[in-house]
């Protein structure tokens, strides 16, 4: 979504710049321009007119869509988390000129959210078995598991 709205930002800056670019075309020459022509070059404004209309509505949309979204994953978050609703305090609303710019603020994001947080980095080995080391395939995890357990701490069965 943001990505979608930030090429609607700038093909309306493209679109700005070909109108004024036209405009002045238009003028220098609107003295030698038939009638025909100059009908033309209004029906052109016209089209202009509507589709810069067009995608300022659709920017407008993005950033609805964008907003439902993020609300959908705060409410995920906290019905997977179980806490109140105190997130709005954590979390500020996406401020689209920050990436605009360049400046994309890390400060602000919750510690759940934060890169990383949910998968950690991929050095080529996987998470330890039993606290000890790094297992080098499941067969040994097996094994080292099935190992330390005894018939003792198993828990026993109940009959019915």
């Amino acid at each position: 979504m943001e990505a979608m709205r930030t090429l609607c930002q700038c093909f309306q800056e493209h679109l700005e710049d070909m109108e004024k670019h036209l405009t002045g075309q238009q003028a220098l020459f609107s003295r030698d321009m038939s009638e025909e022509e100059r009908k033309e070059a209004e029906q052109l404004q016209t089209l202009r007119k509507a589709v810069r209309q067009q995608v300022e509505e659709l920017e407008l949309q993005l950033g609805d869509r964008a907003q439902q979204i993020r609300q959908g994953i705060l409410l995920q978050l906290d019905l997977l988390t179980g806490e109140p609703p105190a997130y709005d305090t954590n979390l500020h609303p996406y401020d689209w000129t920050e990436e605009k710019n360049g400046q994309i603020s890390h400060t602000h994001i919750h510690p759940a959210m934060a890169p990383g947080a949910a998968f950690p980095p991929d050095d080529g080995q996987q998470a330890p078995c039993s606290g000890e080391r790094p297992c080098k395939d499941p067969e040994e995890r097996q094994l080292s598991t099935s190992q330390e357990e005894s018939p003792q701490q198993k828990p026993a069965l109940l009959a019915p």
